[in-house]
């Protein structure tokens, strides 16, 4: 597993080593890490260069010749590597795994256009503005309501006054983030999105991809020349620059489960043949078994894949679908050099099989600034030469794009400029649109069922492979019983014992709706996973939260039943099997309604501390008027009908009825003059009238107890649904 996890790094030694012996002959003052370095710089820009021979005839210069040789002496050490780290069709072929013929990237060739998008959102000041302004009204029409003389000069100099109605400070009802941006994408192309920082890449790259979530949107989006409203998703996959999978899962069980949940027409022999393609198109056969690995809820670190390596999963995740268009947030952020020219490589491989690949190592570039486009083509140092901004020699040229970018920006010609490319793109660019016919109709889908099938599996196989955070509820549960039973060990069916019986009781609910707060980091794990998946529509939220709450279900009563069958064994409790039933199954819907409640909470709050902070107020007010400390019918008048809308007053009622519900309790022999020989209950319908409960049963107590419970479970559904999406 260590060589799994350390693959990237080897390599990466290996290459220094290489470089070592080859070009031990260089300049003494030129280290390992220079020699290295020239290679990524070169490797990455000799295209550029060779583009640009016409424009920049100077670049040919003996310093730039002799960096050339030296790339050709030292750089095919990485190559090598880079190409034996990525294995060939035969590599799965000779397996017999799947027949690598058969299977072709981007089945329908596409041209990917966008025409005159633009984006729009509300514009927070102005929404401040109109509130400053209605309270200046306000104050206004006071006045007048009132008959009294308006002092101009005072109103003038009040601060409502002065922010509503200064003429320079008239703000914009909307912002625009993109202005009638225009481009072509061509079949096989991989195309930077460049700009400096909120310019409106992120923002185009969104709506290219579709996962836009807010705003206004307006302009077209096209396939090969056609709108193809939801159908354009099956052309298209995204791939986001956080790797949120599963750390548990191998390798090819998450690339198996997005074929399972995305090519509904397949079977799943063909599902299992395109998960073993893709494996090979991203570099990992040899790493399918091997699990994800990462951090697991509670700090438990799982041994895994690299991160240059799991960024090719999620990659792989994304060509299960054999999309047209991909498009990449930052894949190789947070990479080191070698991990990141790996990923490159993967996906400059995936363009000679006719995939579109949106960032780096590119042949295409598009180039925004102020939310218009500036360029978009293959000679961006040229156009900027045009310009009057030349290159100078040895220069990193994406530095000097940038800079000459964001200076251009700042200019006054600025406008002028993207006009012309504007005017450049409708008359030169825009008639060559493709118009090739396509597929309009929209995949139904996988039923939820099914999905609800896939899911349940996934969870099932997190749940047994994640044995410490099960183990972890066992042991608090074992830990509750047993210390449970050290102080309350031996109860007898005495009055003496009563007072006892009824504390252990409201303890054991009390540690039972508590025991979900040790689990909120894992329901916000699963929070996060969740958000990533929903926004690539690959399922529905109903079957994501009916498979996860089963497994709570099902940890909820295994914990119930262990802290049960200890008090019951050590402390004596009324001893009969229909008691031991009904105390079971009171005990264990409190605990449901806690775990539905924390789930619920921290759905809604989305942080540990929000979470923490809300449940423990909830949990509080609810273990305050349950019942115990102050019997219903002595609360006071404003705050007696808290108990009404309190699921564990009803939790601690079904106890309590289970517990002494005409059970008779043992009197002493009465001695004149003792006021302890006095029996106060000789049975248990008096100890429930004591608590204010002779009116209840115990089957009209848990039937509201489960109702609470049921309440909780619908809300964490919507908090989940609704309150829980990524916004972009």
């Amino acid at each position: 597993m260590d060589d799994n996890i350390n693959e990237t790094k080897n390599i990466e030694n290996n290459v220094i080593e290489n470089n070592n012996d080859q070009c031990n002959n260089t300049d003494s003052n030129n280290n390992n890490n220079e020699i290295y370095n020239t290679e990524n710089n070169l490797q990455n820009n000799i295209e550029i260069i060779k583009e640009d021979k016409k424009i920049n005839d100077d670049i040919k210069n003996e310093n730039i010749s002799h960096s050339i040789e030296l790339n050709k002496q030292c750089g095919s050490e990485i190559n090598n590597n880079i190409s034996d780290h990525i294995p060939e069709s035969s590599d799965i072929s000779n397996n017999n795994l799947i027949d690598t013929n058969n299977i072709n990237y981007n089945n329908v060739g596409v041209q990917i256009t966008f025409e005159n998008l633009s984006y729009k959102v509300i514009n927070l000041k102005y929404k401040k503005q109109l509130k400053i302004k209605k309270k200046y009204e306000e104050q206004i029409n006071k006045l007048k309501r009132d008959n009294k003389q308006i002092d101009l000069e005072k109103m003038e100099s009040n601060e409502y006054s002065n922010q509503a109605t200064r003429g320079g400070d008239v703000i914009e009802k909307e912002l625009t983030i993109l202005s009638n941006v225009s481009g072509v994408i061509e079949k096989g192309e991989m195309t930077a999105l460049f700009g400096p920082s909120g310019s409106g890449k992120s923002t185009l790259l969104d709506i290219l991809a579709k996962r836009k979530s807010t705003g206004s949107i307006t302009g077209k989006l096209l396939v090969n020349g056609k709108e193809l409203g939801d159908a354009y998703k099956k052309y298209c996959s995204y791939v986001t620059q956080e790797e949120i999978l599963l750390e548990t899962s191998t390798v090819e069980e998450t690339l198996k489960l997005h074929a399972d949940l995305r090519l509904p027409g397949m079977s799943d022999n063909d599902k299992w043949k395109r998960v073993y393609q893709v494996l090979q198109d991203i570099g990992l056969t040899k790493k399918a078994k091997s699990k994800i690995g990462g951090v697991l809820p509670g700090g438990m670190v799982l041994k895994g894949l690299s991160g240059g390596e799991k960024k090719r999963v999620s990659i792989g995740c994304a060509l299960v679908t054999n999309p047209s268009l991909l498009l990449l947030d930052e894949p190789t952020s947070g990479l080191d050099s070698t991990s990141a020219l790996v990923v490159m490589k993967v996906l400059q491989n995936l363009t000679q099989k006719g995939v579109t690949v949106i960032f780096n190592l590119f042949t295409k570039i598009m180039v925004v600034l102020k939310g218009r486009m500036f360029y978009i083509g293959g000679d961006v140092l040229g156009y900027l030469a045009s310009l009057g901004y030349k290159c100078p020699n040895h220069e990193n040229p994406a530095d000097f794009c940038l800079d000459s970018c964001i200076e251009i920006a700042n200019s006054s010609d600025f406008t002028t400029i993207v006009d012309n490319w504007d005017n450049y793109y409708k008359n030169e660019v825009a008639p060559t649109i493709c118009n090739n016919d396509v597929n309009k109709e929209v995949d139904k889908g996988v039923s939820m069922l099914y999905q609800y099938k896939v899911l349940q599996h996934r969870s099932l196989r997190y749940f047994l492979r994640n044995k410490i955070g099960f183990a972890s509820r066992v042991v608090i549960g074992l830990l509750v019983g047993l210390l449970f039973s050290a102080c309350f060990g031996g109860l007898k069916n005495t009055q003496e014992d009563i007072s006892k019986e009824t504390g252990a009781l409201f303890f054991l609910m009390a540690s039972l709706s508590l025991l979900p707060y040790a689990c909120i980091s894992t329901f916000l794990s699963t929070r996060t996973l969740f958000n990533s998946e929903r926004a690539s529509k690959i399922y529905k939220t109903l079957p994501f939260f009916l498979s996860s709450m089963f497994i709570e279900i099902f940890v909820g009563i295994v914990v119930s039943a262990i802290v049960v069958i200890i008090v019951y064994t050590i402390s004596n409790f009324r001893w009969n099997f229909v008691s031991f039933i009904l105390t079971y199954f009171g005990f264990l819907f409190i605990h449901l309604f806690s775990v539905f409640m924390v789930i619920a909470v921290s759905n809604i709050t989305g942080t540990v501390d929000l979470t923490f902070t809300y449940s423990t107020g909830l949990s509080i007010i609810y273990l305050l008027f349950a019942g115990f400390f102050v019997p219903v019918n002595q609360l006071p008048k404003s705050f007696g009908w808290l108990h009404y809308i309190n699921p564990l007053h009803y939790g601690f009622s079904s106890l309590m009825i289970a517990q002494f519900k005409d059970r008779e309790i043992e009197c002493p022999t009465p001695v004149p003059n003792d006021p302890s020989s006095i029996c106060l209950y000789p049975n248990g319908n008096l100890v429930l009238k004591q608590f204010s409960l002779q009116d209840y049963t115990y089957g009209e107590t848990l039937g509201i107890l489960i109702v609470w419970t049921f309440f909780y479970y619908c809300l964490a559904y919507f908090a989940i649904h609704y309150f829980n999406k990524e916004k972009r």
